[in-house]
């Protein structure tokens, strides 16, 4: 069964169309978080573009989660072609996409962090890994995360 979709959509309009918000979003911080003084802190709170869990971290990780779901259905029509390489190319661009989207929304890296920390410095680990993270600064999540991305980065 295939299922074919047909949108007629200007790259450009879409782009402008994006863009906008994003604007927008910077401009509402801008405003709340610079000039306005007397904006609530809920209001400020929820257009910080330097936090997450608000409305443009929701922008931002829709956007990287629909590129990721593209690049997944653009892989997929390119299996079997020749390079092989291509859609191995554009499965990696997928999984990049989807994972980005998924961790902006879900705060993974930060989880991550905080329980590595949390394991590090109670000194109640028996992994010689985790007790390397001690003479480190507060970004553990480095540790997992840098080698995967720089796998892609080579790729």
């Amino acid at each position: 069964m295939q299922l074919k979709i047909e949108l007629d959509i200007d790259p450009r309009k879409l782009l402008l169309v994006l863009v906008t918000i994003e604007l927008i979003f910077l401009m509402i911080d801008g405003l709340f978080n610079c000039c306005w003084f007397g904006a609530s802190q809920d209001l400020k709170v929820l257009f910080d573009i330097t936090r997450e869990a608000n409305l443009p971290t929701w922008f931002s990780s829709t956007q990287a989660v629909v590129v990721g779901l593209l690049a997944w259905v653009y892989a997929r029509q390119r299996e079997g072609l020749k390079p092989q390489q291509a859609a191995t190319g554009w499965y990696v661009i997928a999984v990049f996409f989807s994972y980005l989207g998924i961790d902006d929304a879900a705060q993974l890296h930060e989880r991550v962090a905080t329980a590595l920390s949390n394991s590090a410095e109670s000194g109640e680990t028996n992994s010689w890994l985790v007790d390397q993270f001690l003479g480190f600064s507060s970004y553990y999540w480095q540790f997992l995360f840098v080698p995967v991305f720089g796998a892609v980065a080579l790729y």
